[in-house]
């Protein structure tokens, strides 16, 4: 975090500390008028008060990782007065407005006593959320913040791309659904932390014709309720290790639950597609620890029938054995190459069929280009998902399915190592159409944007 002041200012860690009504939930930097104010962090201005409110003028800023940083008491005085009159120059820096790009370190505002500080001297109070909206003492990280002497370059813009995504990763699978349905009998809850659950689970939705929403420490998040409330959801399946007290919070939502699996992960699975079950004979094998390919499997598996069943490298778990034999599975996809599962083990499967490349991205249009093989998928509705952390991609395959549409993978981080992703694009460019990126900032940050917008002709 940059320190948001620059020059010189005084405080102490007033977090929590009694005030008229309330607790204070930020840290009191005092200074002087006109003080320049800078981004906290690279993101976006969320907020802002304009016309002025009753508390005085703010806003805030939600970094590109998912946490926010609130400034308050913006100067509303023409310098040198106490007047309340001050020119939008002297409150706001020149393009802050919502929506506005920008970095840390760059000019946002002033400092002042706006709103309720009109009677103390001038300062900021800043507070620093967390990405579930939850106050922090920000009082460490303001001590061990680096101090500008001047402003940094102000960001350039970001092409508008769209995105399907929250704070967390709970907010994007929320914010998928919403995209998805308007309304839902059946959705499907499985952990936010267990992407070897969560994966299988989706195809399950996609099987039920609901979301795939995602579960955290405290079990059902507020979000989710909330959701599943707009949906006017009557029935939730719970899948593995989601905490209990998931199932008490959908009771009190008047939602019946319904839970699958437990243990380990290839346990929980196979009891997935004993609901799934296998259409045609159809099951979809994935290394259980490799979440890029798990994603891809997903975007191939959901929406046909087809279970996720879990491999090792060198073997296949009992539980995996047995839903094969149970389920009749004739035929396996097996996503991955050698170094990912052993083609030793195509043997012990079913006629095998391996849908592999050089690494996750050549894999996933290798994926792709099945599904397309398949039918009944459009490249006008792709959804592309991060192949470098797996938490805003869960609810990809069950949503792609939904829309009859496809996912492919992108290197979030900008270094462009997904460059057989980025060729599927270019040699499909008559064909392909974005429907969204899953997932913020955090997860395809600002270079992966400006090269997906590049490829599909985004200014």
């Amino acid at each position: 975090m940059t320190f948001p002041v620059i020059g010189r200012v005084s405080y102490t860690d007033t977090f929590l500390a009694p005030r008229a009504g309330h607790l204070h939930e930020g840290q009191d930097l005092m200074g002087q008028k006109m003080m320049p104010l800078v981004a906290a962090a690279d993101g976006f201005v969320t907020f802002i008060t304009i016309p002025q409110a009753s508390y005085g003028y703010m806003l805030v800023i939600t970094g590109d990782d998912g946490w926010s940083y609130h400034y308050l008491h913006i100067n509303n005085d023409t310098p040198g007065t106490d007047d309340g009159q001050a020119p939008m120059s002297d409150v706001f820096a020149p393009g802050i407005e919502r929506g506005a790009r920008v970095n840390a370190g760059q000019l946002v505002a002033y400092m002042g006593d706006s709103g309720n500080a009109e009677s103390t001297g001038p300062h900021l109070h800043f507070e620093l959320h967390d990405p579930s909206s939850a106050a922090v003492n920000a009082f460490a990280s303001l001590k061990a913040a680096p101090h500008l002497t001047t402003p940094a370059p102000p960001a350039p813009p970001v092409p508008d791309v769209p995105r399907l995504a929250g704070g967390d990763r709970v907010a994007t699978a929320v914010a998928a659904s919403k995209a998805g349905w308007s309304s839902a009998t059946h959705a499907v809850l499985a952990s936010g932390d267990n992407y070897a659950e969560a994966l299988p689970a989706s195809v399950l939705a996609a099987k039920l014709g609901g979301p795939l929403l995602l579960a955290d420490a405290t079990g059902a998040p507020a979000a989710v309720l909330r959701e599943l409330a707009r949906l006017h959801t009557t029935d939730v399946t719970v899948v593995g290790s989601v905490p209990a007290a998931a199932d008490e919070q959908l009771h009190a939502a008047n939602v019946n639950v319904t839970r699958i699996g437990g243990g380990d992960p290839a346990s929980t699975a196979a009891a997935v597609a004993e609901v799934v079950g296998a259409a045609g004979g159809h099951a979809v094998i994935v290394n259980r620890e490799r979440f890029a390919d798990g994603i891809s499997a997903a975007g191939l598996a959901a929406g046909r029938g087809w279970p996720i069943l879990l491999s090792g490298r060198d073997e296949l778990p009992a539980a995996t054995r047995d839903a094969l034999a149970s389920l009749h599975v004739t035929d396996s996809y097996v996503v991955g190459g050698d170094a990912v599962v052993s083609s030793a083990l195509d043997s012990t499967l079913p006629d095998a069929h391996r849908l592999a490349g050089d690494d996750r991205y050549a894999t996933s249009v290798a994926v792709l280009d099945e599904v397309l093989h398949l039918g009944g998928r459009s490249l006008g509705r792709m959804y592309l998902a991060t192949g470098t952390n797996y938490p805003d991609a869960l609810s990809a395959g069950a949503l792609a399915a939904r829309v009859r549409g496809v996912v492919l993978l992108v290197d979030g981080t900008g270094s462009a190592s997904d460059s057989a992703s980025q060729a599927f694009i270019a040699d499909h460019a008559g064909e392909v159409g974005l429907k969204a990126v899953l997932g913020g900032f955090a997860a395809v940050n600002v270079p992966a944007t400006i090269r997906i917008a590049s490829l599909f002709g985004i200014s």
